[in-house]
């Protein structure tokens, strides 16, 4: 029997359960273009972010930490630059009864920072200051740039990463 990669494995297993009918992710209807134009402007006019969508190169890049959920090509991100930009976002989801998910540092193993219709992803929120032993991040720092500010110092912080 010839090898087969998980990728490809896992690829054939979706076909066949759609073929049953079945639907490995719900079925989740998309902001409107004019809803999502509308959140696009306003963070822009604030300038505490953007929106990127299906359809452009940006989106087209975007890679998740665990290739399962590579099927989630429909979701529509928001990269907020601040607090506010947060605040916003997470209003105008609640405003449009859109459920979303929350993009830290890069990664979910899990895919608890994957949803196919929103995700607020707070990789654009990079600050880090540390001073006198006191480490202050935002949500989008991630592991390896805590290593290297604490590390010089002789602190460390637990943690890991996933296979």
């Amino acid at each position: 029997m010839p090898k087969t990669t998980k990728r490809a494995f896992l690829k054939r297993a979706s076909t066949f359960a759609l073929s049953l009918g079945m639907s490995p992710i719900a079925v989740h209807s998309q902001p409107t273009d004019r809803q999502v134009d509308a959140l696009a402007d306003d963070l822009a006019v604030r300038a505490l972010g953007r929106v990127v969508r299906p359809g452009v190169p940006e989106h087209a890049k975007i890679k998740y930490y665990n290739a399962r959920f590579d099927c989630l090509r429909n979701t529509t991100y928001i990269r907020p630059t601040s607090v506010e930009g947060v605040q916003a976002a997470i209003a105008w989801a609640k405003e449009h009864d859109r459920k979303f998910a929350i993009r830290g540092g890069g990664h979910s193993f899990e895919g608890k920072s994957s949803h196919p219709d929103l995700v607020i992803d707070m990789s654009q929120m990079t600050k880090l200051a540390f001073r006198d032993g006191i480490l202050t991040v935002e949500a989008g720092v991630q592991l390896g740039q805590v290593y290297n500010a604490i590390g010089p110092a002789g602190y460390v912080v637990p943690g890991g990463t996933c296979p």
